[in-house]
């Protein structure tokens, strides 16, 4: 299997234990932050975690934005120029170069921001303010201001793109779509039939139930399959939870238990019925 890096797509590391589709890099990097929220075009319920992949880009593009109440928006609205937003990710930090005078006056700025915020003693903010001291709620409303480009952030009611996650869409083929160097699927296939083959690269693909897995999904099981065989314990994976090695599947042992005490009432069945026989013989 081969990184997805330099292929212009964001994969995550083996050494965090989530799975994830790969995110196409250019997705992320022109998406239009003044209208729209950053979200994984990949899956995201049980057992992928599509939001590991974007967090970063999430946080980095949260705390650029100046939170104000209605009034003040008003004042600076009629006194001030207020573009909307089109920042892009791209054009703030790959396609600007800044002079050390004002990159240092970008840092007081977005230290102002966050002096706005009030925190508790572990980092978390438990209120924000306006620059006029108003506590910002949901009931008195409020608007965002860029504090990259000081254009208003107003994001679009029906953001429903490519994103593969949120509506229940099919997304078996999430990166079928993205890459053409993966192998056509299995023709007349049996049902629960595995079916391995080779992509056009030389990497491995598996074919099941018609749904192909390959790339962190296939290494995980593959190294999973391996420590079962080594003798080692490995986390229940029957249930859809993010946290498996935080819960306890006392339920696996009950159903043994349970098969066994049938397997063992149809055994007494049994030779009750044959006892019969010969009784009546």
């Amino acid at each position: 299997m081969k990184p997805h890096h330099d292929q212009g797509r964001l994969h995550v590391p083996f050494a965090i234990k989530v799975i994830a589709d790969p995110e196409p890099l250019d997705r992320l990097l022109d998406l239009d932050l003044g209208s729209r929220h950053i979200t994984p075009k990949g899956r995201t319920e049980p057992p992928f975690q599509g939001e590991n992949l974007v967090s970063v880009f999430i946080m980095f593009e949260g705390i650029r934005k100046k939170m104000i109440c209605i009034p003040c928006f008003r004042y600076y609205q009629k006194n001030y120029s207020h573009p909307k937003c089109s920042c892009t990710l791209r054009k703030r930090f790959l396609e600007r170069w800044l002079c050390i005078v004002c990159f240092i006056d970008e840092q007081v700025a977005n230290a102002e921001l966050s002096q706005q915020d009030i925190t508790e003693e572990d980092g978390d903010v438990i209120e924000r303010l306006c620059g006029c001291g108003t506590p910002i709620t949901l009931e008195a409303g409020y608007m965002e201001i860029c504090n990259w480009c000081r254009g208003h952030v107003q994001y679009e009611e029906d953001e429903s793109d490519d994103d593969a996650s949120a509506n229940g869409a099919d997304t078996s083929s999430t990166m079928d779509e993205d890459d053409d160097n993966f192998p056509p699927g299995h023709t007349n296939p049996e049902p629960d039939g595995i079916y391995y083959c080779h992509n056009k690269d030389g990497t491995l693909s598996v074919f099941y139930q018609g749904q192909r897995i390959s790339g962190e999904p296939l290494g995980h099981s593959i190294l999973a399959a391996q420590a079962i065989r080594d003798g080692k314990d490995m986390p229940c994976t029957c249930c859809a939870c993010p946290h498996l090695p935080e819960r306890e599947h006392e339920h696996h042992e009950g159903r043994g238990d349970q098969g066994r005490d049938e397997d063992e009432d149809d055994g007494e069945e049994g030779q009750d019925e044959l006892q019969d026989n010969d009784n009546d013989r």
